[in-house]
């Protein structure tokens, strides 16, 4: 199946992007035009999942995305399947979202308009909620969410302009609507 995109509810997802040979690319430009100097960013893990990569590859990766958040924020586990984390947005952020990407089922972030202490409150009602219900935790009105089905999606607030995002996305994606 090819990458594409598609558009519902003020969110875009590309579909597929894991497919996409410059992912990494598309994703670090997406994030970096939308998070310009953005600090901190709330970050919830879910699920650690692995199945885009080979086994053996698995404890770099662990090993990578714990250094990174070591270096460049912190991390809190509320159970045995959700991280819920603090971070910069950085050059190391952009070297390490593959991984993260990769090695979680759901990743979803944003940059906060909530203290820490009430995002840590937040973590109780993570199954019940999707990306657009983080709108109102969110400064700018931007949330990302990455899904281990291959879905990256950008859910904006309807005070942001969906076609200012569709502007920054390669050109080469198709358009689903």
């Amino acid at each position: 199946m090819n990458t594409y995109l598609s558009i519902a509810n003020n969110t875009v997802t590309i579909n597929n992007i894991y497919k996409s040979k410059c992912k990494d690319r598309i994703i670090s430009e997406i994030i970096d035009a939308l998070l310009l100097d953005a600090d901190p960013i709330f970050i919830e893990l879910f699920k650690e999942d692995g199945v885009n990569i080979k086994k053996k590859e698995i404890r770099l990766y662990k090993d990578q995305i714990d250094a990174f958040f070591l270096n460049n924020g912190c991390v809190k586990s509320f159970n045995q399947h959700l991280l819920y984390a603090r971070a910069k947005v950085s050059k190391n952020f952009f070297l390490t979202i593959p991984y993260i990407f990769d090695f979680y089922q759901e990743v979803t972030f944003f940059v906060p308009s909530i203290t820490w202490k009430d995002f840590e409150k937040e973590q109780s009602n993570y199954l019940s909620r999707r990306a657009y219900d983080y709108l109102p935790l969110s400064k700018n009105g931007i949330v990302f969410q990455y899904l281990d089905s291959s879905d990256f999606s950008i859910c904006c607030s309807e005070n942001n302009d969906i076609l200012k995002i569709l502007a920054i996305l390669p050109k080469s994606l198709k358009l689903e609507i």
